[in-house]
């Protein structure tokens, strides 16, 4: 698997996605009993929020989740490229995964933006 995946939203657009996930040694992990979060940033590193993914386990012994985001969600920003990361949690919030892919986000004003305004 690769260590990252490329998407495309469009702002005030629904957007979803499912995609399958490993640990962040590329191993496959058993996602029973875990809960997922996606948070969108300008930067990996980057402590400031533009949002978030709805993250649900799909199925959580093949490793899938499925990522959305609702007009409402993306708003707050166009013609900007992003990134999310994914974690996995359990109830206590007591073992946390650090999940694969990266995922790198192009987001766009309208579907006829051809270029970024960065």
């Amino acid at each position: 698997m690769q260590n990252f995946i490329e998407l495309d939203l469009v702002k005030g657009q629904t957007f979803s996605q499912i995609i399958t996930v490993t640990d962040n040694l590329g191993n496959s992990v058993s996602l029973s009993g875990y809960n997922v979060l996606s948070t969108i940033r300008r930067n990996i590193g980057v402590t400031g929020v533009l949002g978030q993914f709805n993250a649900s386990l799909i199925n959580a012994t093949g490793n899938q989740v499925q990522l959305q985001l609702y007009p409402s969600g993306s708003t707050g920003f166009a013609n900007i490229r992003a990134v999310a990361d994914l974690i996995a949690y359990d109830s206590g919030n007591i073992n946390v995964i650090g999940l694969l892919p990266y995922i790198r986000l192009n987001i766009y004003e309208s579907i006829s933006t051809s270029e970024f305004g960065v």
